[in-house]
């Protein structure tokens, strides 16, 4: 993702480069190690490769980090949508704490043993896991593995090299009717980070939003231009849905606001007007 919001932001950016100079030269166990991210244990894989031992050294998407941890306080719903090896459902875990609700969704049964892991590691926390993916209506799909840890999509076509390794058939929910079902009325935020599959995902929330008015989430969502043509929608159909619930779109920094026709296969935070 490109780190311009990183450069207008000094603090994240001094931030990032300390992260990434442990991420060179730092040490780590080899296979499977449990991380304590503020007193919740987080089940992290450096077998897995870059991605993980990323996550071990506190380098991996500060930005994203620094949202969840700024924006959540205990008590708070925290849903994560795309959660893969549940990196940042455990961070949304230790700010809404054992009062608070994590809600996970992840499809690819390899990348859902994880978090089975994650919660069973921690039994005092509210943690809800699912293996399904999120869309606009109620169906049943496949899901493209590509070879990156983090790159599956439900979209054939998606990703620019290489093909999928495996595909999976998988279960899709609406989150509206997840969140009316387990009588959720109130999420502080949600972070949907799915291959290309995001607006679908913010379709199905639709009723959710329609009854939050006054009280919506803030919203961490990645932006992909290539994707909308895929799932046959277009960017001005998307910036039409945030601008009526009426949503402002900023750099990932929180600081400046974005430019959607600009963004490209990167992190926007999404907040609402009060």
């Amino acid at each position: 993702m490109p780190r311009l919001s990183l450069l207008q932001h000094p603090v994240l950016y001094y931030k990032n480069k300390y992260y990434h100079h442990k991420l060179k030269h730092g040490k780590a166990p080899d296979g499977l190690s449990v991380m304590d991210i503020h007193g919740v244990q987080f089940p992290c894989d450096l077998a897995l490769g870059k991605m993980t031992r990323s996550m071990y050294f506190g380098a991996y998407d500060i930005e994203i980090r620094r949202i969840i941890e700024k924006n959540l306080r205990p008590g708070d719903v925290f849903v994560d949508v795309g959660a893969n090896v549940g990196y940042f459902s455990a961070v949304g875990a230790s700010r809404v704490g054992t009062s608070g609700q994590v809600h996970c969704f992840e499809p690819v049964p390899w990348l859902f043993s994880y978090l089975e892991q994650f919660r069973a590691l921690n039994p005092n926390y509210s943690i809800s896991v699912n293996q399904a993916a999120l869309g606009d209506k109620e169906d049943k799909t496949i899901i493209y593995q590509s070879e990156n840890t983090g790159g599956h999509s439900l979209l054939s076509g998606y990703f620019l090299s290489g093909q999928p390794e495996t595909t999976h058939e998988i279960a899709v929910h609406r989150l509206d009717t997840y969140l009316e079902q387990k009588s959720i009325d109130r999420v502080a935020l949600i972070k949907i980070d799915t291959e290309g599959y995001e607006f679908p995902v913010l379709l199905g929330l639709t009723g959710f939003l329609k009854k939050s008015k006054g009280r919506l989430p803030i919203l961490v969502i990645e932006i992909s231009h290539r994707a909308f043509s895929l799932t046959h929608h277009t960017i001005a159909e998307f910036e039409t849905f945030m601008k009526d619930f009426r949503y402002t779109a900023y750099e990932i920094c929180g600081c400046h606001k974005a430019d959607l026709y600009r963004a490209q296969d990167q992190n926007l935070v999404f907040i609402p007007e009060k």
